[in-house]
């Protein structure tokens, strides 16, 4: 995508909602700057077709600019505090406001999709898969059994 003042604030917005939901913690998770929320969310919506991409970046340029009219302040989304922008983003998911609760699930189920699919997230995760596939470019360890119910429980391998 070319680097325009509305590209620009979408990748504003990106990294202002990712740093709200993916901080960094003491539990070892990736963060959103480890895996590259704002670089590979923009990468992505490169890829989709005209109209979707469109409706996602309006998203972005949305709580990125009309911030002000989403919550008492002045200034942009990924500008203002990290803990108004905490506030804002479970305040709108509380909303008896349809719009902003449909917003603030959009936002999420989007980001979710980008961060679970980093392998640092998948490794944190212990995330795996329970076939082989011929071509498969997904890099995961295969357990095999896991499914069929040859491993105690019907569980993973080390999973009680």
């Amino acid at each position: 995508m070319r680097d325009t003042f509305w590209t620009r604030r979408v990748a504003d917005g990106i990294g202002g909602v990712s740093e709200v939901m993916f901080p960094g913690g003491d539990d070892g998770a990736p963060d959103w700057r480890e895996t590259q929320m704002v670089e590979r969310t923009m990468e992505y919506l490169g890829m989709l077709p005209t109209r979707m991409r469109r409706l996602v970046m309006l998203m972005y340029v949305a709580i990125e600019l009309c911030a002000p009219l989403l919550f008492v302040g002045l200034g942009r989304f990924s500008r203002i505090s990290f803990d108004r922008r905490d506030r804002a983003m479970q305040r709108w998911r509380r909303s008896p406001l349809p719009h902003h609760r449909l917003l603030a699930d959009a936002l999420k189920a989007q980001l979710c999709m980008m961060y679970l699919s980093h392998p640092a997230v998948q490794a944190h995760i212990g995330a795996f898969k329970t076939y082989a596939a011929p071509n498969d470019p997904l890099n995961l360890p295969v357990r095999h059994g896991v499914l069929s119910g040859d491993t105690p429980n019907g569980l993973a391998p080390g999973v009680s």
